[in-house]
């Protein structure tokens, strides 16, 4: 609650108040205190409520596993094969032209350069 009140002040809603640390840790022991407090009047007038919480667990119940699903009776058709690259294909030209059909005119000095 205080977490809103604070997020709706921040924002300037005028009608909601800023809740100091004092009021809201007081807030958070009386509600811990009266818990504990209620907690253990129960036990006190009925004893049997604190085995009740005590009391051990059954074991989860066994899981059988699933199967996993049959395979299809028909294979899967193979994808068509996509042929090699050979040694001298580099690929088609890039955007700035520098494919092997763009590199067969120039001369042999590393690309970036320029020959004077």
């Amino acid at each position: 609650m205080k977490l809103i009140l604070e997020a709706l002040h921040g924002e300037g809603v005028t009608w909601a108040p800023e809740i100091g640390i004092i009021a809201s840790l007081t807030v958070i022991v009386v509600v811990l205190g009266v818990t504990t407090a209620l907690s253990l009047l129960k036990v006190l007038r009925d004893p049997s409520a604190a085995r009740q919480v005590s009391a051990p667990r059954p074991p989860p119940a066994r899981v059988t596993p699933v199967p996993p699903p049959a395979e299809p009776a028909e294979p899967a058709v193979p994808a068509p094969a996509v042929p090699a690259p050979s040694a001298g294909d580099r690929g088609a030209p890039g955007p700035r032209g520098d494919g092997p059909a763009a590199r067969s005119d120039r001369s042999a000095s590393p690309p970036g350069r320029r020959r004077s």
